[in-house]
């Protein structure tokens, strides 16, 4: 692949695509060039013969823009022989967790969450279901792809009818700053195909709970009191039920997301609300995710704040993981979760930041736990990426 085959703005970040909705590559025409780019990129992994589908998940956090980004990218990906099944709002987790257990069904997976950032931001993941988070060669390809005449030429075909439904993104001033609400969802009439071609599944935020639950004793947290932010994000529904079935007394702040508070002063970058919070109601710890629900900042009784290194500490000396020789951090650790871990004949392996990395790091050394100082906790046993919940 040569660079000039990827001339152009630069389309994937560390994680992912990531930009503030109504720029580019989350403006309307972008992402509708995104959604065939996708598709042509999955046609070449995945698909071995004409009679073949793609199967995809898709998921999103409870930003205002996630409806017309969905729709962009369907409209896109519905071009190639795909269906698509719709999980609508629910954890980036419960996304990746359903398309390693159904592997055999879904061949990748699409979320769509700018995680921690305010709600004017937005994004887009994609996850194999064998290897997880795209590496960079995926995401190179996909990226020729869309500067590609081919893509190009795909979407002026869908262009008129995108401009008649009066949602051209050229009337919207890119740079904007507002939440940019105005741009009109692209509508589900354009988004061609048979009817069975695109459902949605409205149980998947209920098998996800019953995912999480069944690891554990029905009565755990029984007489246990729980504080919980769910960041007016992804966990808002699940997390009060998986520690309600769990038999805790549950409390609850920033739990009714209304598409532009997501993170607004809540979750695990405010866990100061928390703490005041918890004090004030005497509970025994608490627990503050981010918008989509990968990472977790935890709160003692006391009110300290225990970030991903001192839950990595708590976990080495966990039953399930009091053998493991080693844990995968990252170059931004603390050093004195170094120390600790050597006092206990354990070493620190750091990776690079990211959760991408910390995964790969696990899977080179064959180790089970990781994590970084944001929160993301990854237990390889249970999922190839981090579950706040």
């Amino acid at each position: 692949m040569t660079e000039k085959k990827l001339s152009g703005l630069k389309i994937f970040g560390t994680d992912g695509i990531r930009a503030r909705f109504g720029e580019f590559p989350l403006d309307n025409e972008s992402i509708i060039k995104l959604g065939l780019a996708i598709g042509q990129w999955a046609q070449e992994k995945y698909v071995t013969n004409n009679n073949q589908t793609l199967n995809i998940l898709i998921g999103h956090d409870t930003r205002i823009s996630c409806d017309s980004i969905k729709q962009g990218l369907a409209a896109g990906l519905l071009t190639h022989n795909a269906i698509i099944r719709d999980a609508q709002v629910i954890p980036t987790p419960a996304i990746v967790k359903f398309i390693n257990n159904k592997c055999d069904y879904f061949n990748f997976g699409i979320i769509i969450t700018a995680s921690h950032n305010p709600y004017q931001d937005n994004g887009i993941k994609i996850v194999d279901s064998k290897i997880g988070k795209l590496d960079k060669s995926d995401e190179d390809k996909i990226t020729e792809f869309f500067y590609s005449n081919t893509i190009n030429s795909r979407y002026l075909k869908l262009k008129d009818s995108i401009k008649n439904s009066g949602n051209t993104q050229q009337e919207h001033d890119t740079k904007c700053k507002c939440s940019c609400e105005n741009i009109s969802p692209i509508r589900p009439e354009l988004i061609k195909g048979p009817n069975d071609q695109y459902k949605i599944l409205e149980t998947l935020q209920e098998e996800y709970v019953k995912t999480i639950t069944r690891y554990f004793k029905k009565d755990l947290l029984k007489n246990i009191k729980i504080a919980l932010d769910c960041a007016n994000g992804a966990t808002y529904k699940v997390a009060p039920e998986i520690f309600k079935q769990l038999g805790a007394e549950i409390l609850l702040i920033s739990h009714t997301p209304d598409g532009k508070n997501i993170n607004q002063d809540c979750g695990s970058t405010h866990p100061e609300n928390l703490q005041k919070f918890m004090l004030n109601n005497s509970c025994d710890i608490g627990f503050a995710f981010d918008g989509d629900g990968d990472r977790i900042a935890a709160i003692s009784k006391n009110g300290q704040t225990k970030d991903g290194d001192d839950i990595l500490c708590i976990l080495s000396q966990h039953p399930e993981y009091k053998k493991q020789t080693a844990i995968v951090g990252t170059i931004m650790s603390n050093y004195g979760l170094e120390i600790y871990l050597n006092k206990y004949n354990k070493e620190l392996i750091r990776a690079n930041v990211g959760d991408k990395n910390v995964c790969k790091e696990m899977v080179n050394k064959n180790l089970l736990v990781g994590g970084e100082p944001s929160g993301h906790i990854v237990l390889r046993d249970y999922l190839s990426c981090g579950d706040g919940i």
